[in-house]
């Protein structure tokens, strides 16, 4: 009896330590989320407004994954609320980015100090979901969070040159052209991961 009773709590330990880290990441998402939200409309960068999308949709995964570790199982339902934050995201992110390309104003430094907060925060979302992956890496909601937040991450580097680019040299190219550019491809990415999901997992 106390045999079973350890069993269950050592499977149950890191079952919890898995939600709580979604939890960490989940704020983090939001933290990051509201932060570029903000820096979009500060410095008119439709760049930070897709890695803002983007980030959302992260943490939409990060509630995915944690329904998951809670529940122990995962099921096609958990697969199409995934899908439909992704889709969701991609759209609105294409949108704003054909909408912006007829405005492309920036203020690069306001861009360039949100971008780089933004990128130190994706990195420690990174950092949090390889903690959970000793415990939870098994987990398809899991690998498929990690490799949406890494995607996001390499995005939230794009995003940091191209604001670099208009902060250092401002006189070199048309920078405030490849934000609607870039946004446009990261919601064409969006809705291509949210495709993804329809692919059954072996």
């Amino acid at each position: 009896m106390g045999h079973d009773h350890d069993h269950i709590h050592a499977h149950a330990l890191p079952r919890w330590r898995a939600i709580v880290g979604y939890g960490v990441a989940s704020l983090l998402a939001i933290a990051t989320f509201w932060l570029e939200m903000w820096g979009q409309h500060a410095a008119h960068s439709t760049g930070l407004l897709a890695d803002a999308f983007h980030v959302a949709s992260d943490g939409w995964f990060y509630v995915v994954a944690a329904w998951a570790a809670f529940k122990s199982t995962e099921n096609t339902k958990q697969s199409q609320v995934a899908k439909m934050g992704l889709m969701v995201a991609g759209g609105i992110t294409i949108s704003l980015g054909l909408y912006r390309l007829s405005d492309p104003a920036l203020k690069a430094p306001t861009m360039f100090f949100v971008a780089l907060i933004g990128l130190l925060l994706n990195i420690a979302m990174v950092v949090v979901l390889a903690k959970i992956g000793g415990s939870h890496g098994h987990s398809h909601s899991h690998q498929a969070a990690m490799s949406h937040t890494v995607a996001d991450l390499a995005s939230s580097v794009v995003v940091c040159l191209v604001a670099a680019l208009a902060y250092f040299l401002p006189g070199v190219s048309s920078p405030e052209y490849v934000g609607p550019i870039g946004a446009i491809g990261i919601g064409a990415m969006l809705m291509w991961q949210g495709k993804q999901r329809d692919k059954p997992h072996h």
